[in-house]
């Protein structure tokens, strides 16, 4: 199947620099996403675009799984957070919802402490299977449950 592929770098917002990237490609019905963080509001808003841009454009196609790969750091503010859980409740409400999303986290990097609490409230408040390995193979192990 082709890769179709985007980024938040396309998605650029406002006056100030986005802290963070993602990028992401939808290989079969899984989203590959690659987050390399930390992550500032800029870069939050830019995903929302992102995220709304790339699944409605692919709705006919789904549902999907969604890998979310990190590196550099995962350090987020709470804002971040915050607009992570309304990003959350958008798609569920818009119908876009992943079937189960995965966090891959290497135990080393940045912020995992405070960020990982956080994103498992925020898929729990929405009903949304969710979580969070060390790496890509566990993770795709368990995506198998939801194909």
């Amino acid at each position: 199947m082709k890769k179709i592929k985007n980024s938040t770098v396309h998605h650029a917002q406002g006056t100030f620099k986005l802290h963070g990237q993602v990028d992401m490609e939808l290989i079969g019905n899984t989203i590959f996403v690659h987050a390399c963080g930390p992550f500032n509001v800029e870069l939050m808003n830019a995903l929302v675009a992102l995220e709304g841009e790339f699944l409605t454009s692919l709705a006919k196609l789904g549902p999907f799984t969604e890998i979310v790969v990190f590196s550099g750091s995962v350090l987020a503010s709470p804002e971040v957070m915050i607009g992570h859980a309304e990003l959350l409740k958008m798609l569920k409400v818009s119908g876009l919802a992943h079937k189960a999303s995965a966090y891959v986290i290497p135990k080393h990097l940045e912020g995992l402490a405070f960020m990982a609490p956080a994103a498992i409230k925020n898929y729990a408040a929405v009903d949304w299977p969710f979580a969070i390995f060390d790496n890509l193979e566990t993770a795709q192990l368990w995506m198998r449950e939801f194909s």
